[in-house]
């Protein structure tokens, strides 16, 4: 049994974009999402191979996800992040037009 096998890529890709969220500062709750893991296997994640290896010190975001658009347009440099990823969000359709202006097209628990 080798870990390069076919029938681990589908885990190892999950783990690699978890970890690859954890670098890049995400909340549980959107790693969770995106991977499918446990709470409890990002937390490991984060302990066995973020914590005490990387370089640059890792923060562990803590509550709930910021849900009002001012957050992220409160310095120009966000501002323009925050369009770009509006942007590919429609390119792609995450985002669809509604009567009240954009609403996502995966909702949470649906």
């Amino acid at each position: 049994m080798r870990v390069s096998d076919d029938r681990y890529t589908r885990d190892r890709q999950r783990l690699d974009l978890a970890l690859r969220l954890i670098r890049h500062e995400a909340r549980t709750f959107t790693i969770r999402e995106w991977t499918g893991l446990s709470d409890d296997r990002i937390r490991k994640l984060y302990r066995s191979y973020v914590m005490n290896h990387d370089a640059r010190h890792v923060l562990r975001h803590r509550g709930k996800s910021p849900r009002q658009a001012g957050y992220f347009f409160r310095n120009p440099e966000l501002n323009f992040q925050s369009a770009q990823l509006a942007s590919l969000y429609v390119m792609y359709g995450l985002l669809i037009a509604a009567d009240s202006g954009l609403a996502p097209h995966y909702r949470v628990g649906s």
